[in-house]
């Protein structure tokens, strides 16, 4: 069995795309607090100084009990709850029971954005749990 073999003419193109390959945004990211793990935080691009972008992510592998208390951002002037009615302030985490924040459910909403979201990008979003404290994680611009 003969292989095709690179001729030298071709090499600068094949390290090309290979480099390239190394910039393509990351769309699965994961964190992992104490007691749990963040998978994949997210929001939808937006201009600067829009307000009610929705933060989606996902809460899995919870070990023990815990609540979402608060989350902040350096690139927006608040982050706010968006949940159904009826259900407790913050969003609960409980052993063994995957959550997650979306468009139907429970999740984080910025307001008065200050700078642009890009398509890609990614920008800082602290976390703030009852029991866990703070979490840094970043939330990428894109799609689920």
């Amino acid at each position: 069995m003969k292989y095709p073999t690179l001729r030298s003419s071709s090499l600068p193109l094949a390290l090309a795309m290979a480099v390239c390959a190394g910039f393509a945004p990351t769309w699965g990211h994961e964190y992992y607090a104490n007691h749990f793990q963040i998978i994949h935080p997210w929001s939808q691009p937006a201009p600067a100084r829009a307000s009610g972008v929705a933060i989606f992510m996902e809460f899995t592998q919870v070990e023990s009990a815990d609540r979402l208390l608060g989350a902040s951002t350096s690139v927006a002037g608040r982050v706010e709850f968006v949940q159904p009615a009826g259900h407790e302030q913050g969003i609960v985490l409980e052993p063994g029971r995957e959550v997650s924040l979306g468009p139907t459910s429970a999740h984080l909403v910025m307001h008065d954005l200050n700078t642009q979201l890009h398509y890609g990008r990614q920008y800082p979003l602290t976390l703030l749990f009852e029991k866990a404290g703070t979490v840094e994680v970043e939330f990428i611009v894109g799609e689920h």
